[in-house]
């Protein structure tokens, strides 16, 4: 049997909505080192070297940007667990309309 693939898996769990693809971001981000990150950014041409002076203003810019969008996604992503929590114990006969 083959091994299974960490990648597909993770991308299942966003797919299934078990996680977010911010907080999969925010997991990466917290994992690698400052210099992993660096490593990574330069890698896919997203670095100060390629970027060039505007690179700071394009950063502060992002973090704004992502504040804004995480809390968006999260209250998204806790309002689709509650409905399923919702949902769940209606098909039990939990609750009744």
């Amino acid at each position: 049997m083959s091994k299974p693939s960490h990648r597909l898996c993770l991308l299942t769990l966003i797919d299934e909505e078990y996680v977010t693809p911010g907080q999969v971001i925010d997991m990466f981000v917290n994992y690698l080192s400052e210099d992993e990150l660096a490593e990574m950014l330069d890698t896919n041409e997203l670095s100060k070297r390629f970027i060039g002076d505007d690179y700071e203003e394009l950063a502060r810019a992002a973090a704004e940007t992502a504040a804004r969008e995480y809390a968006y996604e999260h209250e998204l992503f806790e309002t689709k667990r509650a409905n399923r929590a919702i949902a769940q114990k209606f098909r039990k006969g939990l609750l009744v309309q």
